[in-house]
Parts: C-alpha cells; structure tokens; sequence
C-alpha cells in the first residue's frame, strides 16, 4: 500500500502546527510585556520598560485579535487531524494514530497557553486602560 500521499499531507499539516506554535510564541511576546508592571527597576529589557501604559492599551485590541485568529486557525487543524484520524483508524494505521494524537495534544497545550495568555492580558486592560 502506498502512503506517499497521506505522509506529505501529514508532514504539512506537522509543519503548518510547528508554524502555529513559532507565531504564537512570538506573537505573544508582546502580551507578556504589555500584561507587566510598568517598572524600570532593570529586570526587564529596557525596550519594555519605556513603552507606557497608553501604548500598551492600544495595542492590547490588536494583540487580542490576533490571538483570536491563532485560536481559530488551531481549531481549523484540530478539525482537519480529527478527520485523518478517523481515516487512520478506518485504515488500521495505529502508529498514525497515536502521531496524531500527540500533534492533537500539542494543539491542546498551546490552546490552553493562548487563553491563559489571553485572559492575563484581558485583566490587565480591565484594570489599566479606560
């Protein structure tokens, strides 16, 4: 039986989670900084340090909708895995599955990750921006 096709489909789908993965932890540098205390006491980078609490609070909207975004696109290949895995299993394709699964449990990891972030950066607007 010939695999070729279900191997590189798999293999950009693992790419395009690696992707997801890389953004997001990029991406959401800035709701780590914008969710910290505005102080200068040296433990941050001075670059965070000097960016004020109103340009926090203009960025916050954006970075919010760009962490919706993300959400949706992990929700998408959720979805397109959950529909390989029942091919796999229907093939009898064990070692699939269970690939699948942990790429299922890698997204549901950085899933929780980005509400986690989401909602320390929702409370820090809620007490810093009007």
């Amino acid at each position: 039986m010939d695999t070729t096709p279900t191997r590189h489909r798999l293999r950009r789908l693992a790419i395009s989670v690696a992707g997801i993965a890389v953004v997001a932890g990029l991406g959401f540098g800035g709701v780590a900084s914008a969710a910290g205390e505005d102080d200068t006491s040296g433990e941050r980078p001075a670059a965070t340090a000097r960016v004020s609490n109103e340009e926090r609070c203009e960025k916050a909207e954006a970075i919010l909708a760009r962490a919706d975004a993300l959400l949706a696109k992990i929700a998408d290949f959720e979805a397109r895995l959950a529909e390989l895995k029942e091919k796999a299993i229907e093939a009898g394709r064990e070692e699939l599955v269970e690939r699948i699964d942990q790429w299922l449990a890698r997204l549901a990891a950085l899933t929780d990750k980005i509400e986690t972030r989401i909602a320390r950066v929702e409370a820090w607007v809620g007490e810093h921006c009007d």
